[in-house]
């Protein structure tokens, strides 16, 4: 009669194939466990915001006669942030092209306070695309992230929706 290869009479090999699999189903085990928890805090800087804006006016030549100056007021909404307004003043060169370089200083305004916040972009009749990071205001936030938007970006009587993507958080 054979004996089966794990009761054989050298046990501690035998023991050894019993705690081998047991680390084994252990390990898999503390993987589903960790594989199924949400994600620490650290990934919920993660943030996505849009803001609508609408032109409040337009000035030539307010920093220089090679510039013009664009100021705007907006609305907003976030998880992070609840509802907001904005205001925000962009500045680009003249003459104007089919694409420029602009750059704009926006204040998101919350419940709790503000968020200043400079963007710089490359701004086309119909879509901007850049970048932005935040550099001041009362409720001490820090992040940086893209900007991507579309409307009517240079016309008085339009309406811009930017999406704000990146890392946002509140001290």
């Amino acid at each position: 009669m054979k004996t089966n290869c794990w009761f054989n009479q050298n046990r501690l090999l035998s023991h050894l194939r019993f705690a081998t699999a047991g680390t084994f189903i252990s390990a898999a085990a503390a993987m589903v466990l960790f594989a199924t928890l949400p994600a620490p805090s650290a990934y919920a800087e993660e943030h996505q915001f849009t803001i609508v804006y609408q032109f409040n006016t337009i000035t030539p030549g307010v920093l220089d006669p090679n510039h013009v100056t664009f100021t705007f007021v907006g609305r907003g909404h976030s998880m992070l942030l609840g509802n907001f307004t904005v205001t925000a003043t962009a500045v680009t060169p003249l003459p104007q092209h089919d694409c420029d370089d602009t750059y704009a200083d926006l204040t998101i305004t919350t419940a709790d306070g503000t968020i200043e916040i400079h963007e710089e972009d490359l701004n086309c009749y119909t879509q901007i695309v850049g970048h932005w990071w935040v550099t001041g205001g009362t409720l001490g936030a820090s992040g940086s992230g893209t900007t991507r938007g579309t409307g009517a970006t240079r016309n008085m009587n339009g309406r811009l929706v930017v999406d704000y993507a990146g890392s946002l958080s509140l001290n």
